[in-house]
């Protein structure tokens, strides 16, 4: 695979990420019966007027993918890159942020190894795209960049 396509195939996941993440925005913790007495069928991306929103999940997702640039085959250095960049965007205190991030932010900021948290979310699913286009064709560690997407 060429950098070209390679390029593609991440900015593609990240894409879908964000426009999957945009469309369940307005339904988030609603129930099937509760979405489809509110809109019947989710079709439309923006919740404000014109405006649409993504997750923390989408945040995260573009997140790693910095990590994983900066830190190709070093999964220690990529996992040490995405928890500071992600205590700063928590610190900037982000739009849409669920309460297992919060307390998994905390957890890093106050030191603790360990940051991850039980969550009923799906952000590490959602993450899981993007690493795997990231090592489609690669030969790094693919274990160690699933480790990084349920921290």
């Amino acid at each position: 695979m060429n950098e070209h396509e390679f390029q593609n195939k991440v900015r593609g996941a990240l894409l879908g990420t964000a426009i999957g993440d945009a469309l369940g925005f307005i339904a988030e913790r609603l129930s099937c019966a509760q979405i489809k007495r509110s809109f019947g069928k989710v079709t439309r991306f923006y919740v404000i007027g014109k405006h649409g929103f993504v997750s923390d999940d989408t945040e995260q997702s573009a997140l790693v993918a910095y990590s994983l640039a900066k830190n190709p085959c070093d999964s220690n250095g990529c996992l040490e890159d995405f928890r500071r960049s992600l205590l700063f965007w928590y610190l900037s205190l982000p739009f849409g942020i669920g309460r297992a991030t919060i307390q998994a932010c905390t957890r890093i900021a106050i030191g603790m190894k360990e940051s991850g948290v039980n969550s009923a979310g799906n952000g590490a699913a959602m993450r899981a795209a993007l690493i795997g286009a990231f090592f489609y064709d690669y030969s790094c560690r693919v274990q160690a960049a699933a480790y990084i997407a349920d921290q």
